[in-house]
């Protein structure tokens, strides 16, 4: 195997999932780290408008986020890909 070999993916405990309509915002916090906010859009209970509520906030570096997005853009589902890309980036 070699530097890039991908690492298994476990779930040692069970991680919900998340529905999210889009990205609300990203900040930079610094080392090459961003936080990402996602929202879910719904109807608010009191007026009946339409609200961007935060469902989310995940942290990444931006290599992987950068690994992320190519793996979107080429349509791969690829574990391996991604590993690959974002290990690769990072070493």
């Amino acid at each position: 195997m070699g530097a890039c070999a991908a690492t298994p993916l476990v779930e040692e405990f069970a991680v919900e999932d998340r529905f999210v309509s889009g990205l609300g915002d990203i900040e930079e916090i610094g080392s090459g780290l961003f936080r990402l906010t996602f929202f879910v859009k719904k109807k608010s209970s009191y007026d009946g408008t339409t609200q961007q509520c935060v469902a989310v906030k995940v942290i990444m570096h931006k290599d992987s986020i950068r690994a992320m997005n190519l793996m979107i853009a080429e349509g791969t589902g690829s574990t391996r890909d991604i590993c690959v890309l974002a290990h690769c980036a990072m070493h």
